[in-house]
């Protein structure tokens, strides 16, 4: 377990960073950080937990935590929650260049039903609260408002439960089929930015609207 200090903060932050969550088709780990209330949590402790998942466009960002973002895991720590920072796939050459919004999505649900396989981590699954900022704020409430088995990922995670109470999204997108909220001017005729983010090509109409419908938190 490792302690850091953040400058503005005079309270330290017990951090059990790198915990590989899953490894993915293309051979990559991904990782979650867990911030604790306490330096060494007893192994029948269970503290309610905030995901949160970073903000980036799909194709940048880290869920490591720094500026406001730290400052708000701050506070929920001093409350007595387990902050836990997800690592997912991302749009770059770095993951991969055909990654999705969908496999973004389905990584963060995996992080969840790995936090659910393992009690070890001294978190309750059954008091878990979703947070985002922009891109993570769309999956945070994805999800939140959407049920533990869908979306399904890693098969050694299938089938591990949670419930989710509440979640806050901080300026995310919530309907990707209204190409006018993404515009300046509020036009319906604008380019649709996400739709390379969203399907591969080829795609065919009936199944661009599932694949809208699916990562829109608002269906």
């Amino acid at each position: 377990m490792n302690t850091k200090m953040n400058s503005e903060e005079d309270q330290p932050l017990h951090v059990k960073s790198g915990v590989v969550y899953k490894n993915t088709s293309d051979g990559i780990d991904l990782h979650l950080d867990l911030h604790y209330p306490v330096s060494q949590p007893s192994i029948d402790a269970k503290y309610p937990v905030v995901v949160y998942t970073h903000g980036g466009g799909y194709c940048g960002g880290s869920h490591k935590l720094h500026g406001g973002m730290s400052r708000a895991a701050h506070g929920l720590v001093k409350s007595g929650f387990c902050v836990v920072s997800v690592e997912y796939r991302l749009k770059n050459k770095e993951y991969n260049l055909d990654v999705l919004i969908r496999d973004c999505v389905i990584d963060a649900k995996d992080a969840i039903r790995y936090l659910s396989k393992h009690p070890s981590l001294c978190v309750d699954v059954d008091r878990l609260f979703l947070f985002g900022d922009s891109a993570g704020a769309q999956i945070a409430m994805v999800l939140l408002l959407s049920p533990p088995d869908s979306l399904p990922g890693a098969a050694e995670l299938a089938g591990h439960q949670y419930t989710t109470i509440a979640g806050v999204s901080w300026y995310g997108p919530c309907d990707f089929q209204k190409k006018q909220l993404f515009s300046p001017d509020g036009q319906s005729n604008c380019r649709d930015r996400w739709r390379q983010r969203i399907f591969p090509r080829g795609t065919n109409p009936a199944q661009k609207k599932q694949m809208y419908r699916e990562i829109s938190p608002i269906n």
